[in-house]
């Protein structure tokens, strides 16, 4: 079974295992906790994994990963100082913040113009649709 079904499965079975309102609250919060903690582990993988940021940078995935996962502890304890835990309220402003911040620090290594990885990718936006994103987080 590929890991994106069991990921949905495991979330779908822990919800369901709840009984009452505060269990599902507190399997969903559990939830959320872990995909911030994927978020830590994985974020610069699934950035890196992108041909399009790959191509822009002109890095290869290993050396881009390499490169950029340093910055990923920083990247989400700022997100948090920012909005706090993750939560569906945030959610967007975490995941903006997230990435603006890895693709900023992994900029600053070449002395490039934090802005010029996201123009270059907002160019070639339509090339590549990179479905590993989801397996990559997971993983």
């Amino acid at each position: 079974m590929n890991k994106i079904i069991r990921v949905s499965l495991m979330a779908s079975i822990l919800t369901s295992c709840a009984s009452q309102p505060q269990e599902e609250l507190v399997l969903h919060n559990a939830w959320l906790e872990l995909v911030a903690g994927k978020i830590e582990k994985n974020g610069g993988k699934v950035i890196c994994a992108n041909p399009i940021y790959q191509k822009c940078m002109n890095v290869s995935e290993g050396r881009c990963t390499v490169e950029i996962s340093p910055a990923s502890n920083y990247c989400a304890s700022d997100s948090i100082k920012r909005y706090g835990a993750l939560s569906e309220a945030n959610i967007e402003d975490y995941f903006v913040n997230y990435h603006s911040c890895m693709l900023f620090e992994h900029a600053r290594l070449y002395d490039l113009d934090w802005l010029e990885p996201l123009r270059c990718m907002g160019k070639n936006a339509n090339d590549h649709f990179d479905s590993r994103s989801l397996q990559i987080l997971f993983d």
